[in-house]
């Protein structure tokens, strides 16, 4: 009796050590294969680097310019609905479906709707 038990944990065993050494091996490669996929190839340039000077003709340094851009071509690219000031109506996610079944379960209830 003893034998057949040692011998089942044991086959246990082996095959718990195989499962978790082929998610390591499968682990192992798809580091490898990322490493490998994403290496991208370097470009020599002979351009010399560009080193910009803030531009400040109003005091206003060059990237404080360019935010209030972005911020302006944001807002102006915003429609002008109240979904823009973040309301939203209690039945824009529902289907009609769903709003005759509440308008039937309120008149049952004889609620308002």
């Amino acid at each position: 009796m003893t034998s057949q038990l040692t011998l089942s944990l044991f086959i246990t065993l082996i095959g718990m050590g195989l499962v978790f050494a082929s998610l390591l091996l499968l682990a192992f490669l798809m580091n490898v294969l990322v490493s490998i996929t994403t290496r991208s190839p370097r470009v020599e340039t002979d351009l010399p680097a560009v080193q910009h000077a803030p531009d400040k003709p109003d005091g206003v340094e060059a990237g404080t310019r360019l935010a209030a851009a972005i911020a302006v071509a944001m807002a102006l690219d915003e429609p002008s609905s109240k979904s823009s000031l973040g309301y939203r109506s209690p039945t824009s996610g529902i289907s009609a479906w769903m709003q005759a079944h509440r308008a039937r379960l309120h008149a049952r209830q004889g609620k308002p709707r």
